[in-house]
């Protein structure tokens, strides 16, 4: 990232191909693929930058081309833009991996084009992962923000703890999740964002950890934990959630198998007209949270 020459040799080949993003979202060329576009191409759709003019970041090489990032004109009303959270799950792994680094380097460009020391532009380095006072010359790098996502299972583990948010279609629920505040463990963050958010108190020592996954939107990476808990207890709900509820395993088994973008809500209706007798939908495949809810469904009771 720091060779210049290396960078402008990636640019200058003529298999390089760019991410178009803007905001949360980026430039597909269809439900199931990035638009992987030239430099020519990338750059009709405007910079985005108050300070130096452009928002190119190298990304790495996939299948041996160079990709680069870039950030489009703020609002840009192109029905080719999707939500990367709820349509990224569809890419294949490689672009699925794409599309959140380019979402997270442009959504970090957007947020940070003035030096929080000097309060001057701050300047591209080490070809977009980077920013550089113009005064100070103090050196900002992309933010990730630690989350926690948790499934948290009734102590007979015949049960899970599912919830709903303003930001989800009816019907779509989803694990508990929250930020890690400052001077805290993510254990502890477990526990506090589960009774904050439904008033369940998980089991002392049951919290363990099984995986991560970056989710920029706007900077955070979400890892992902198990915990128990005593299902007789009641649900509180804070004003962060519109309902949450306990389900049994044949209804999440039954929600799994619906396919389709579920989080948008026009997909949720439809799974919803179609059937009935469904009573939930959970999120789609190749998100921590489906990763979650399908390994306690293989669990025991």
């Amino acid at each position: 990232r720091d060779d210049e020459a290396a960078v402008a040799a990636y640019k200058a080949r003529p298999d390089c191909r760019y991410v178009v993003c803007d905001g949360g979202r980026a430039l597909f060329s269809s439900e199931t693929a990035l638009a992987l576009i030239d430099e020519a191409e990338a750059l009709a759709f405007g910079i985005d930058d108050q300070s130096s003019g452009t928002t190119i970041a190298f990304l790495g090489l996939a299948g041996g081309a160079p990709l680069f990032a870039v950030n489009a004109r703020a609002g840009l009303d192109d029905s080719r833009f999707r939500d990367t959270r709820t349509q990224a799950p569809f890419l294949s792994p490689t672009e699925n991996q794409v599309a959140l680094a380019a979402t997270a380097i442009a959504t970090w460009h957007r947020r940070s084009g003035f030096c929080s020391v000097d309060g001057g532009p701050a300047i591209l380095q080490s070809a977009g992962h980077a920013r550089k006072g113009s005064t100070s010359g103090a050196l900002t790098f992309p933010r990730s923000d630690p989350a926690a996502i948790m499934a948290v299972s009734s102590r007979c583990n015949s049960k899970i703890l599912l919830a709903r948010s303003p930001r989800h279609p009816a019907g779509m629920m989803t694990t508990l999740a929250g930020f890690c505040e400052a001077g805290e463990t993510l254990e502890s963050a477990v526990a506090r964002e589960v009774l904050e958010e439904t008033g369940v108190v998980v089991d002392e020592g049951s919290v363990r950890y099984l995986k991560s996954q970056p989710w920029p939107f706007p900077q955070s990476c979400m890892l992902a934990f198990r915990a128990t808990a005593d299902a007789s207890q009641p649900l509180v709900l804070d004003d962060e959630l519109l309902e949450a509820k306990w389900w049994d395993r044949d209804s999440i088994r039954r929600a799994c198998e619906v396919p389709g973008a579920v989080m948008r809500a026009e997909v949720a209706a439809a799974a919803f007209a179609a059937d009935p007798t469904l009573e939930v939908l959970v999120p789609p495949k190749n998100v921590v949270a489906r990763e979650l809810i399908e390994a306690w469904l293989n669990e025991d009771d």
